[in-house]
């Protein structure tokens, strides 16, 4: 028992602390943030869309992208067509975009993007901004990327909102779930001169940042998280940009979600397994914050896994079993209250602050307690899952 009890209490620090850590930096979430100051000039932007199987979407991405506002001579849009079996190509072809297909083994989206950093490095572009294909941007986008990349940072994350808030309660949750990494995660961190994390579309990268790192070089299946981990050991700012809107589909069923979310999981883990000794050491070192903030974040999988064995140790410790039907139901009850309340709450004042309309986020909302819980077979299926392949998630599917 007395073993028992001190591997509780270590688990109980490790996952307090942890918490702890993300709510103390969230609590920044009310700063004002950073402002960057009208560019002095207009800089040129490759705009780059991965894409398999899109085109139920493409071309609606495309479209909102040609109504930026923006000098069209100082952007090109381009659809990287990734082993597609569909008509993806051929409604691409139907838009403003430069085409470019790419048919041989490619894994995952960061070989595409290794590829046409590659083919497009002698273009004149000074930087490249990334969308996925069911994407659509608000106009003032580009203008505030410019701004950024003129105030000198070479990397820069775009505002994140649900594209479909009302279709279900699993979108709308995940609109929410959105919104909770605007301004508790990236918001946070910028009034803190940390860096904010690629969330894996809406960002820019400048050719300048590539040509130090040797170009665009990921292997899992979150490009998004290593390449934040990248930068972070490498010493280079990513910086937030607020202002910088674009609106992303939601999954709109609860088993889309999952496989989702589960790639999500795997993925950290596997930049964790990849990077984590690296980022440890550079901890130690004269790297400042930024790489224990990744550490942090990399760690994801497991920590939620250590959340779900303490609620079992605790009933053990307190003899759950042992005590009456009465105490055992007040136990209950208080623990569902817990669990369903305060997400609740979250949830609702994340749509209030961020000025959305509950008409819209409602079913999230109310669902929303119930999509952290899912987390729980999410994170122990990346934990013991040893397939690392690519699922395709279907874009543009009404509810």
């Amino acid at each position: 028992m007395p073993v028992f009890k001190a591997v509780f209490y270590i688990l109980f620090v490790l996952v307090n602390f942890y918490g702890l850590y993300f709510f103390v930096i969230g609590l920044n979430f009310f700063r004002r943030g950073k402002t960057y100051p009208e560019a002095k000039i207009f800089h040129k932007f490759a705009i780059l869309i991965p894409a398999r199987n899109e085109e139920a979407v493409i071309r609606q991405c495309v479209e909102s992208l040609g109504k930026l506002d923006y000098p069209d001579e100082a952007y090109e849009v381009f659809v990287l067509a990734n082993n597609c079996t569909d008509r993806t190509v051929e409604e691409a072809k139907k838009t403003r975009a430069t085409v470019l297909e790419y048919n041989e083994n490619i894994r995952n989206k960061g070989d595409v993007l290794h590829r046409t950093f590659i083919d497009l490095h002698d273009r004149d572009f000074e930087a490249y901004l990334l969308f996925d294909a069911d994407n659509t941007v608000d106009p003032n986008f580009l203008a505030e990327m410019n701004r950024a990349l003129d105030a000198g940072f070479e990397a820069c994350q775009g505002f994140r909102e649900g594209q479909n808030p009302s279709a279900t309660c699993v979108s709308s949750a995940h609109s929410i779930y959105l919104l909770l990494v605007d301004l508790f995660y990236n918001h946070s961190r910028s009034v803190l001169s940390m860096n904010a994390i690629i969330t894996g579309t809406g960002f820019m990268v400048s050719k300048a940042l590539l040509d130090k790192s040797g170009g665009w070089n990921t292997s899992t299946l979150t490009e998004d998280i290593e390449f934040t981990v990248q930068n972070s050991l490498s010493g280079n700012h990513i910086a937030y940009a607020p202002k910088a809107i674009f609106y992303d589909e939601q999954v709109i069923t609860l088993s889309q979600s999952l496989v989702q979310r589960s790639r999500w999981a795997k993925g950290a883990k596997q930049v964790f397994e990849k990077m984590g000794r690296s980022t440890i050491k550079s901890i130690f070192t004269d790297q400042g914050k930024n790489p224990f903030d990744s550490l942090m974040m990399m760690t994801g999988t497991y920590m939620g896994n250590i959340g779900l064995i303490l609620p079992i140790l605790t009933l053990i410790l307190v003899g759950f079993v042992n005590t009456t039907t009465g105490i055992r139901l007040h136990f209950t009850l208080m623990n569902f209250l817990f669990m369903v309340l305060p997400p609740t709450l979250l949830a609702l004042f994340i749509t209030i602050y961020c000025k959305k309309g509950l008409r819209d986020y409602w079913k999230g909302i109310l669902f929303f307690w119930f999509f952290l819980l899912t987390w729980i077979p999410v994170n122990l299926y990346a934990l013991f899952s040893k397939s690392m392949d690519w699922k395709e998630i279907k874009h543009g599917l009404k509810a």
